[in-house]
């Protein structure tokens, strides 16, 4: 058995590698310039997105703080139309707050 080397490679192989090796580069270059693209088109978004934020949080909070005065002005009138059941119910809330929190 003989074993036989090799000692230069046919010119079409090395031409072959050297087309693949060229192509790869070509787009290895494509996908880099694709994803700094697409990285900085995501970071446009995000900042647009993010200066729509405390924009809605003040819509938010304003809806809230209209609520809560409803309720507020609900809760002031019932006091007022019956001040004893009030008392009442303020006073059962106490003592049932007292009774939770005693050891």
């Amino acid at each position: 058995m003989t074993l036989h080397t090799v000692s230069n490679p046919a010119p079409e192989a090395e031409t072959e590698v050297k087309d693949d090796v060229e192509n790869l580069r070509k787009d290895f270059d494509s996908l880099k310039d694709n994803v700094s693209s697409l990285m900085s088109h995501v970071g446009q978004f995000a900042s647009a997105k993010a200066g729509e934020v405390p924009e809605q949080t003040r819509e938010l909070a304003g809806e809230a703080k209209d609520k809560i005065e409803g309720y507020g002005n609900a809760v002031s009138d019932r006091i007022r139309e019956k001040p004893l059941a009030a008392v009442g119910i303020a006073a059962g809330v106490g003592v049932l707050f007292a009774m939770l929190t005693r050891r």
